[in-house]
């Protein structure tokens, strides 16, 4: 199985070296590694040129305009040259045999999801904000309650798949994985789990960056509401939704605590994506 490993980057430089490393060492290199810079303005191009030596694989790609995972990873795809494709993210570290172990999942499926840990990466104030798990998980879970969908931090299906799937809708700025999954799904293409293709997940640990993706996430929930409804999609009850905003309302004096600011920033940040995804899609998704 030729694997081609796409790893979208924009402005990672304070982690790329990680996962750069991590590719490095892994215990069956891939065919190749298509790293795809996003209109990085840091060192990001700097280090991927840097690594061309260490990685023979490794190959470095351009892509402008839109900024988004979606169109990276689109990009990555068509420069790619493999029977299979399997994408990580720059913030986050493969374990040594992922790529191995993603080569021989995908030799006998179509659409394969990692297993992911989040405890590794996540020690200290991002661990306590995302309540991380030393239990590592599989990297697919029935999201909002209606389908299976894989993680993109370390997702893959094979060129088969790709052709009778197409490629990530990118009018998701977020969530594009989870689009693409049920897209895969009712398109005839299950998803598999590969136990032994471990992720280290990386959270963001700053309470800025944390309430800027809930809004974010919770935003292109609605829009997933918007484009699945009609495929049997459910919303949670109105009612449900007015009484998380009456408990965030409630619990605010608990932003004196820090625990309890994450906590209170990460549900807020949620609810208000979906009020905001809700006006901008006109569904009711609250």
């Amino acid at each position: 199985m030729r694997l081609s490993v796409i790893l979208p980057c924009r402005n990672a430089a304070a982690t790329l070296e990680e996962q750069l490393g991590a590719l490095a060492r892994q215990q069956r290199p891939p065919f190749e590694v298509v790293a795809v810079d996003n209109g990085s303005t840091d060192r990001t191009p700097a280090l991927l040129q840097g690594y061309r030596d260490r990685m023979p694989s490794l190959r470095v790609v351009e892509a402008g305009p839109p900024h988004s995972a979606a169109h990276a990873r689109n990009r990555g795809v068509a420069a790619a040259t493999g029977e299979a494709f399997a994408f990580c993210d720059a913030d986050d570290e493969v374990h040594p045999g992922w790529a191995g172990a993603m080569a021989d999942a995908l030799a006998r499926h179509d659409v394969v999801a990692s297993r992911v840990d989040d405890s590794r990466l996540n020690a200290g104030r991002a661990g306590a904000i995302w309540d991380s798990s030393n239990d590592p998980t599989p990297g697919f879970v029935v999201f909002l309650g209606f389908l299976p969908a894989a993680s993109g931090c370390g997702f893959g299906f094979t060129r088969r798949a790709w052709d009778a799937i197409g490629p990530f809708d990118e009018s998701f700025q977020r969530l594009e994985d989870i689009d693409y999954s049920w897209r895969a799904h009712f398109a005839g293409f299950p998803i598999h789990y590969a136990h032994d293709a471990v992720v280290y997940y990386r959270y963001r640990a700053s309470l800025g960056g944390t309430w800027r993706q809930c809004v974010a996430e919770g935003r292109y929930e609605a829009r997933l509401y918007e484009k699945y409804r009609s495929r049997g999609m459910a919303w949670r009850p109105l009612r449900q939704a007015a009484g998380d905003w009456g408990r965030l309302v409630r619990s605010l004096p608990a932003l004196r605590r820090p625990d309890g600011r994450a906590l209170w920033i990460k549900c807020a940040g949620s609810a208000t994506g979906h009020v905001a995804g809700s006006i901008r899609h006109r569904v009711l998704a609250l």
